[in-house]
């Protein structure tokens, strides 16, 4: 079982040429693997310190994505072989949903997320679920199934109760200070090959206690918009750059993924420390901006304002029902763009 990174017939270790076999003998060597196997399972079905199901399921995770390009690329679930309680004949695992969210919390900070927050996804957060894939343009729909599914026509997701696994990846401030250049590019990249790997660890986990985990179709885009789930369970706060949110812990220099599941989890809350507040009198983001596109307004509003450059032009670049302060998004997209490798001065000036 736990030689499955290396096949699940355990065949580096099986190979009749492998010294180990060449010197034990190659039935002996089976018989062994075999026994190790045997006992695995019912260490698991007794419920042994060590052995339990959220133990092999965290040593599972942690050796998920030795290769992750096999994970990234088409997945609302796990692709590879893992270990899960039907393997061990035992039940999945049962928790209160505080005991669930401490587990998770865990086993995503041991698998490399920098902070983890939680949120139900109810009748006014499931209007967060995009209802197309940005990649294709197939539409993002629910359906009478049990577990989530892809297909070149649709990405479906089960139509009952699902929780949000927000996660923040934080990101190099030093890079983000270096202005347009390709350092702070390589900064704010490195957030979606750290979150390939850590997705696919707790996907790898929630399947091994017998939940499954809905993540990235590809890397850099999910089914919710992450930084508003950021804000809602708990991580960050608004900013006036309404494109980006800000961590009490991390800045603005931080990415957030969700991972959506059918595994009860206890919800986080709002914060409220003041950082959103500040933001009504700093301007430093909006000084800086190099094409003022970020609002320089005493006040947020629930208005959209037209875009700066073509005011005929109806602003459908944001979403209405937000009291913040608009960023003109198309100035912006024509800067980050131009420079070829994004802008971000934003977010390397913020205090």
């Amino acid at each position: 079982l736990h030689g499955l990174p290396f096949g699940p017939d355990g065949r580096l270790f099986t190979n009749p040429e492998n010294t180990w076999n060449k010197i034990m003998g190659h039935e002996y060597v089976l018989k062994i693997i075999a026994d190790k196997d045997e006992n695995i399972r019912n260490w698991v079905g007794q419920n042994r310190p060590g052995w339990t199901l959220r133990d092999t399921a965290l040593s599972s995770a942690a050796s998920s994505q030795f290769a992750p390009s096999e994970y990234v690329h088409t997945r609302l679930g796990v692709p590879l072989p893992n270990t899960t309680p039907e393997y061990f004949g035992v039940p999945k695992w049962k928790g209160t949903p505080t005991e669930n969210a401490r587990m998770v919390r865990a086993a995503a900070r041991f698998c490399g997320a920098s902070q983890v927050q939680f949120g139900v996804i109810n009748e006014k957060t499931r209007n967060l679920i995009f209802s197309r894939y940005a990649v294709t343009g197939a539409p993002i729909i629910y359906e009478k199934t049990d577990k989530a599914y892809a297909t070149p026509e649709k990405l479906v997701l089960p139509d009952k109760q699902l929780y949000a696994i927000s996660v923040a990846i934080q990101m190099d401030k030093e890079g983000f200070r270096q202005g347009q250049t390709d350092i702070r590019n390589a900064a704010n990249v490195s957030r979606y090959r750290l979150w390939s790997q850590v997705m696919g660890c707790i996907q790898a986990f929630l399947d091994g206690i017998g939940y499954q985990g809905i993540g990235y179709p590809v890397p850099f885009y999910g089914i919710m918009p992450a930084s508003a789930d950021a804000i809602l369970f708990g991580h960050a706060e608004m900013s006036r750059n309404d494109n980006v949110c800000i961590s009490p812990e991390f800045g603005t220099v931080c990415g957030y993924f969700s991972i959506l599941t059918d595994l009860p989890l206890e919800p986080s809350s709002p914060i409220d420390a003041g950082i959103y507040r500040f933001c009504h009198t700093c301007r430093k983001c909006s000084e800086t901006c190099p094409e003022q596109c970020i609002s320089h307004n005493a006040e947020p509003s629930w208005e959209i304002p037209h875009p700066i450059t073509m005011p005929d032009k109806e602003p459908v670049y944001a979403v209405p029902g937000k009291k913040v302060f608009h960023t003109d998004v198309t100035l912006c997209m024509k800067q980050f763009q131009t420079v070829g490798i994004g802008c971000s001065v934003c977010m390397g000036t913020c205090v």
